[in-house]
């Protein structure tokens, strides 16, 4: 059996002046999928990004 790896980072969405995490309206990831296609999601909460590589055979 092969082993395989990714990475996920997580990132939150933040109002610049309250520092209240606040919903992005599916516009980052809209905009997001047309750079990294299906490698950017939108996560159940609405003030996530989740941005992953795609399946790798090594750490190279």
């Amino acid at each position: 059996m092969d082993f395989t790896l990714g990475i996920e980072e997580e990132y939150q969405v933040i109002d610049p002046e309250s520092r209240e995490l606040v919903s992005h309206d599916q516009q980052i990831v809209l905009e997001a999928e047309k750079h990294l296609s299906e490698q950017v999601k939108a996560e159940m909460h609405q003030a996530v990004v989740e941005v992953g590589t795609n399946i790798c055979k090594d750490i190279k």
